[in-house]
């Protein structure tokens, strides 16, 4: 056919480094394994970064750290089982005043 181009993928130079990670901008922190303060690592680290960034949600956070977002909503939830963390009035997660165990 006149004028019909054949398909062919475009390339993405935005994503051409990083094609599994689609629109990660950093590569993933590194975590200790094991934690003074008790604390799992993950939900360890999840309180260390919301301390830094301030009130955020989960999707937040899990861009921010590099994470999935499962994997920051059960840091999340364990902190918040702790005590550490409560809900805002806008749905974003706000470290508590209280000390860590």
């Amino acid at each position: 056919m006149k004028g019909v181009r054949p398909l062919r993928p475009r390339l993405n130079t935005r994503n051409f480094l990083t094609p599994l990670v689609a629109g990660r901008s950093r590569a993933p922190r590194s975590e200790s394994t094991a934690r003074a303060d008790g604390l799992d690592p993950d939900a360890g680290a999840y309180l260390d970064q919301l301390r830094l960034h301030g009130p955020a949600t989960y999707g937040a956070m899990a861009s921010d750290m590099g994470w999935g977002a499962t994997r920051a909503w059960r840091a999340e939830a364990k902190l918040r089982a702790a005590g550490l963390v409560t809900m805002g009035e806008l749905g974003r997660a706000v470290p508590t005043t209280k000390e860590k165990p």
